[in-house]
């Protein structure tokens, strides 16, 4: 689903390969986007090793959906997923070690499941509001800070 650089290197993947199990649906309106993420077991989270990406917007929507994440971003999103066990970390560029994260997220069930009960108990914390409401409070403390050193 979604978009981006190398979707036509992987419509013309799937093509190739006659693969009748791997689909591109594209972009996706929410309502059908939310249909596909209660039919999955996993959120991918897959960047290049130079990507300046620090949280995926996507994150958020795995969180809601209590999507575990199989995760290649370094830093502070990996720090969230492996200090609230959400997800799996695997070494970005490297087609092995996604594998074998794959392989681990899908031969645990039990631990999947359990991955699902802590983020729907940390979704709320990240639900927009509350991030729009920690974001106004920051710049308002540091308004009445400044602003009230000028004046």
């Amino acid at each position: 689903a979604g978009d981006g650089p190398l979707r036509l290197a992987l419509e013309e993947f799937i093509a190739s390969s006659q693969a009748s199990n791997v689909i591109y649906v594209g972009v996706l309106d929410l309502p059908t986007l939310c249909r596909y993420y209660a039919w999955s077991d996993i959120g991918l989270s897959i960047y290049s090793p130079d990507s300046t990406v620090a949280i995926p917007a996507k994150a958020y929507d795995y969180f809601a959906a209590g999507l575990p994440i199989v995760n290649s971003i370094c830093g502070e999103f990996e720090d969230l997923i492996q200090e609230n066990a959400i997800g799996f970390q695997y070494s970005s560029g490297n087609p092995q070690s996604l594998a074998d994260a794959l392989t681990t997220a899908v031969s645990e069930p039990t631990r999947l499941l359990a991955m699902k009960d802590r983020l729907r108990s940390l979704a709320p914390e990240y639900d927009r509001d509350t991030q729009y409401n920690k974001f106004v409070n920051l710049i308002e403390k540091v308004s009445k800070k400044y602003v009230g050193d000028i004046i």
